[in-house]
């Protein structure tokens, strides 16, 4: 029985009968039909058991077909479209779309935000990636931080498209090595919904790693560490307090990668209860016009997952102090696993995973399509040249198959000089679907060509222990 009391058996007729004026849904169903007459009998069997979506998903079809049946205001070319392109890995039909939405309110935040959890999947031959989670916070000024001011070229309040994976998923990846991602500058873009991080898991671990740091802030201050130093420290360590401060402060990355191993070591050791997802990448976004039609426009797209693989050491040392059994982090702390081949040096199957759940979330938003970053609109530069941005694109078109496309298009950015805001019409690249016949078989999380990516600055909160010390005497 439909929720609103309407038996769907008794709509069938007039209903069906309407979503036969619907091109693109017939073209889907004559799709699904003759994807099934040119199966084999087992072949046949499989697809009606299957867990992975794959084109010609009879069931997912049905459901739509049913949607519209007895939900008349659904029948919009939007839903056409994605019962068109069938139950996508990362893009489903229009009724699989249907997402959790929910609302979190950020400590310290004059609003909510609204958190859409899709109904998306992936499929993966890596283990660590085989549950991947998409979700979306709609775009909010005064919501959870998103640094709207940082890259920020449109004019408009910013969105954040989030990529997680379950954190029990990487742990048994990695052999009971690896805990997840920790990032207390951008955890908090993952607040809330089913698929994101509690506000008291990003808490704790946020208050973990700033405890981490003071430690080992400390243990050099105060000699208390006899090995596992960078060689460097060798030419400051008998100096007056200033020189080390100097030293923090050109090595505050190194602090940052030690004090993430000190809290895994802790969390490993500890049996501490794990966050339930873990982030693999976010994009930012705002949304636009072009050519007077719904876009998508990603004004920054990374991987902290990428950024933590790309930082760590292959054979690190551990740091260990002067006193018996006193260890500051571990060596297997400090490594991180790879969760698939190469992935200190690959981040495209990272970032690509990113942008197919901005796919996933433009379509559920409405969107045609997604304009893309250019080197001149991002503080990264490289990061975004025309080179990478349609690397990326290749790779990610490549697993969404037939009906993606890109080409480029011209949009506003709006450059401020005090307080006015200069306009100026810059080139992107943008992926869009505008006409797709048929859905792929599948979309794999898998290896494509190396991104490279500039070197992140640091945190400042190294900078804030630093200066605790300076309050208390202890450095001039």
């Amino acid at each position: 029985m439909d929720p609103r009391g309407q038996d769907p058996l008794t709509l069938s007729e007039s209903g069906i009968a309407s979503v036969k004026g619907a091109p693109d849904l017939q073209r889907a169903g004559k799709a699904v039909v003759e994807a099934v007459k040119g199966m084999t009998p087992l072949q046949q069997a499989a697809l009606a058991t299957t867990p992975v979506p794959v084109v010609g998903d009879v069931a997912g079809i049905a459901a739509d077909v049913e949607m519209y049946a007895t939900q008349p205001e659904e029948r919009t070319g939007l839903n056409y479209l994605m019962s068109a392109i069938g139950l996508l890995p990362v893009v489903p039909g229009a009724s699989q779309l249907r997402a959790l939405r929910t609302q979190v309110q950020a400590p310290g935040k004059k609003k909510a935000d609204k958190v859409t959890d899709l109904n998306v999947k992936f499929k993966s031959e890596h283990p660590a990636f085989e549950n991947i989670g998409v979700s979306y916070v709609s775009p909010n000024s005064e919501g959870i931080t998103r640094f709207n001011a940082v890259d920020n070229l449109t004019g408009q309040d910013l969105g954040i498209v989030r990529v997680t994976v379950p954190t029990d998923d990487v742990y048994r990846a990695s052999g009971g090595k690896y805990t997840g991602t920790v990032n207390d500058n951008h955890d908090g873009m993952f607040m809330g919904g089913n698929k994101g991080l509690e506000p008291t898991e990003i808490a704790r671990r946020g208050a973990e790693l700033a405890n981490a740091e003071e430690e080992l802030i400390e243990g050099i201050m105060y000699g208390d560490i006899k090995s596992g130093l960078p060689k460097s420290f060798d030419a400051v360590s008998d100096s007056d307090p200033k020189k080390i401060e100097e030293w923090l402060d050109d090595n505050s990355d190194w602090i940052r990668q030690k004090a993430l191993g000190i809290v895994r070591d802790r969390e490993l050791m500890e049996g501490a209860d794990l966050p339930k997802n873990t982030p693999v990448g976010f994009a930012r976004f705002a949304d636009i016009e072009v050519e007077g039609k719904p876009y998508m426009r990603i004004t920054e797209l990374q991987s902290d997952m990428f950024a933590e693989a790309r930082k760590a050491e292959v054979d690190p040392e551990a740091i260990e102090g002067w006193g018996q059994n006193v260890t500051f982090a571990t060596k297997d702390g400090q490594k991180m696993p790879e969760l698939y081949p190469n992935m200190a040096k690959n981040d495209m199957p990272l970032k690509s995973s990113v942008l197919k759940g901005a796919v996933a979330s433009a379509i559920e938003r409405g969107a045609n399509g997604i304009v893309l970053p250019n080197k001149f609109t991002s503080a990264a530069r490289e990061r975004y040249s025309d080179s990478n941005v349609k690397k990326l694109l290749k790779k990610t078109i490549s697993d969404l198959g037939e009906g993606f496309s890109y080409r480029k298009v011209e949009v506003p950015s709006y450059y401020k000089r005090g307080d006015v805001a200069d306009e100026q019409i810059t080139e992107h690249y943008v992926l869009e679907w505008p006409d797709l016949k048929e859905a792929p078989t599948e979309i794999k999380f898998r290896d494509g060509g190396l991104v490279s990516l500039p070197s992140r600055p640091a945190s400042r909160g190294i900078e804030d222990v630093i200066r605790k010390y300076r309050r208390e005497g202890l450095m001039d």
